[in-house]
């Protein structure tokens, strides 16, 4: 975990979140009232931990075993990181843990760090900062998911699972396996938070599936929690990547 080092009058440190884009080493305006003006440099190394966690965590993997990819909420400091033997997400708001730069070390509490059952593989995750939606995709697989992370922050999060629909050439739908090939950003024609997703059952890697994040978390499939791949078809579009200039 990076983060830069704070003010050294005023120990311990929390994480430097700022309230607009705002390079390492530029001080910066505190997102809320109290939150640390962290610009000392270089940046500090710390390492998670979680003294106090109970299953499906313990103190010696705070975040499970096999976690295998991460992201950050960049507006609010909430980290998301799947763990792959655990089958569940961590939700971590690192914005509220305790940084200690001589220990280099960051602690977290069950008040801030909650777990998330995920419904199908969930190994890659990319975050959506303005409507606060975390999107994943499971390796090798026709899995992807949605958490509301403005929930889960609070303990309150549920995991949506989807299968992705087949392909318009035929065939099952594959993500990628290692690295992940899975994105966010937001929609040019609409404001839509959308996430994006590569299969790799086809050579070379010919189609992209781009998913409507918020048509996708406002489903109420048949099955609570678990979304039929026509459930969520209308929420996907196919990329033709071979036709791409």
């Amino acid at each position: 975990m990076l983060a830069p080092g704070s003010d050294k009058h005023s120990p311990p440190e929390i994480l430097r979140i700022c309230a607009e884009p705002t390079p390492w080493h530029v001080p910066c305006r505190p997102t809320r009232p109290g939150h640390s003006d962290l610009n000392d440099s270089p940046p500090t190394v710390y390492t998670y931990q979680f003294p106090t966690a109970v299953s499906p965590l313990d103190s010696a993997a705070p975040v499970g075993g096999e976690p295998d990819s991460a992201a950050i909420d960049t507006s609010t400091g909430i980290a998301v990181i799947p763990s792959e033997s655990g089958d569940f997400a961590n939700v971590i708001d690192l914005a509220h843990a305790t940084f200690d730069k001589a220990a280099k070390s960051a602690t977290g509490t069950a008040s801030i760090h909650h777990t998330v059952n995920a419904g199908g593989r969930s190994e890659g995750v990319s975050i959506d900062p303005v409507e606060h939606i975390a999107f994943f995709e499971g390796e090798a697989s026709s899995d992807i998911g949605v958490i509301d992370l403005s929930k889960a922050s609070m303990g309150t999060g549920a995991y949506l699972h989807a299968d992705m629909p087949d392909k318009p050439s035929g065939g099952t739908w594959s993500n990628m396996f290692d690295p992940h090939g899975i994105a966010v950003t937001t929609g040019i024609l609409d404001g839509h938070p959308v996430g994006f997703v590569v299969d790799v059952s086809d050579s070379p890697n010919a189609w992209v599936a781009r998913i409507d994040l918020q048509r996708f978390l406002a489903l109420t499939p048949s099955t609570p929690g678990t979304a039929t791949s026509a459930e969520v078809a209308p929420a996907v579009t196919f990329l033709d990547a071979s036709t791409a200039k």
